[in-house]
């Protein structure tokens, strides 16, 4: 029988560390009986069909909402906007979003940044916020990439909107705002969130465990969204062609659909036969990834959480990160799980090279990193602290 009904509202729930989160607490509500569905705004690029950009309007198209399921079999609603091409818009509410709303119980909003949150403040909904970044950490490397007349339209109206939208949720008593480390909380907080709650995203140290037989030395390896500037795959394909360099026996395995750019740099780096493009790799296939790895490279450039990492010292593999003040620092303890180290080819290259050839200091790591993982990022820590604020929220318990 069901205790009730769950809206999680978040993004689209196709790729990325939001959906993968998402999907986690989706699955764990649903465990405990509650009826969850998932909805999300509609995206120009997934569901040009629902939305309707300024091009569109003179042939009077609508928005449009679409019923279906994600993660297999959660159902899902997708709800368009007018004017997508702006950003803003997508965290407006509406009158199919009120409409969505009035039935359910309960609304939990996922995010990366705290916008997604406007959609039900703006209904004057009560509801847990889980993000993991301001918005201005999570947009920062994207505007830098954008052409310049993007960029003034971006300085001049749509960052301005999405900022107004951002004080608004966080200044809001309907909303209890959750980080996934203490990076987001702290820095929720400067911006006006109330005492945030840490809730680290939890991993399953079942599924993600140490192999029975280390893997090959010098495999070193990454997963995430290769094309995403924020994560500075192009560092670590220079810190490995400096380690090749160097006669460092290393490999490289990268996990996540390569833009054909990546591609072309690492060939002219000299890289064919070290880095292996292995494109998208299937949720089930992804401890084997990591089980095949001897150390994990982070060279992102902020992670709010950095999911992969916690997935990483889950499976035993040491975690190397040039993402040094956000996330990572919840899980990187320099010297025992892993180690810190400037954002540079050559720092990055030294400390891998300094791994590589220290078979007790990688052993070392591996173990504590696989006990810090169970300890603090395991299920029963992270329904404690959902129990805690979701009490906070609704006055009882998940």
């Amino acid at each position: 029988m069901s205790r009730g009904s769950v809206l999680l509202v978040t993004l689209p729930p196709f790729r990325g560390g939001v959906p993968a989160k998402a999907a986690l607490l989706a699955r764990h509500l649903r465990e405990r009986g509650w009826d969850v569905h998932v909805a999300y705004y509609a995206t120009l690029a997934d569901h040009p069909e629902l939305v309707v950009p300024s091009w569109r309007l003179p042939s009077g198209a609508r928005p449009a909402r679409l019923d279906a399921t994600c993660w297999d079999d959660f159902p899902s609603h997708a709800i368009g906007c007018r004017f997508p091409e702006l950003e803003a818009p997508y965290t407006i509410p509406s009158p199919s979003w009120r409409r969505l709303f009035a039935g359910f119980d309960r609304h939990i909003a996922v995010g990366g940044t705290p916008l997604i949150s406007n959609l039900l403040v703006g209904c004057g909904i009560r509801h847990l916020l889980w993000c993991a970044a301001p918005l201005s950490e999570d947009r920062r490397a994207r505007e830098d990439a954008m052409p310049a007349p993007r960029r003034m339209l971006d300085r001049a109206l749509i960052r301005p909107w999405l900022r107004r939208q951002e004080r608004r949720v966080l200044t809001s008593p309907l909303c209890r705002v959750a980080g996934v480390s203490r990076y987001t909380c702290r820095t929720l907080a400067a911006l006006g969130a109330a005492e945030p709650a840490w809730l680290p995203i939890p991993t399953d140290s079942g599924r993600f465990a140490p192999p029975l037989r280390p893997a090959a030395v010098g495999t070193i390896g990454f997963a995430g969204r290769l094309g995403d500037p924020r994560k500075r795959v192009e560092l670590l394909l220079h810190a490995t062609a400096r380690l090749i360099e160097q006669g460092v026996p290393a490999r490289l395995r990268l996990a996540g659909d390569a833009p054909e750019e990546l591609k072309r740099h690492a060939g002219q780096l000299g890289l064919e036969g070290v880095v292996e493009f292995l494109g998208h790799v299937r949720p089930e296939d992804l401890p084997a990834f990591y089980q095949g790895l001897d150390l994990f490279a982070l060279p992102s450039s902020q992670e709010g959480l950095g999911i992969v990492g916690v997935e990483a010292i889950a499976s035993g593999v040491p975690v190397v990160t040039a993402t040094r003040g956000s996330g990572p620092d919840d899980y990187v303890i320099d010297g025992v799980t892993g180690r810190f180290v400037d954002p540079t080819a050559e720092s990055l290259a030294d400390e891998l090279a300094a791994l590589i050839a220290d078979p007790a200091a990688r052993a070392a790591m591996s173990a504590a990193a696989r006990a810090l993982a169970v300890e603090r990022y395991g299920f029963p820590a992270f329904h404690q602290g959902l129990a805690a604020v979701w009490e906070q929220v609704w006055g009882d318990r998940p």
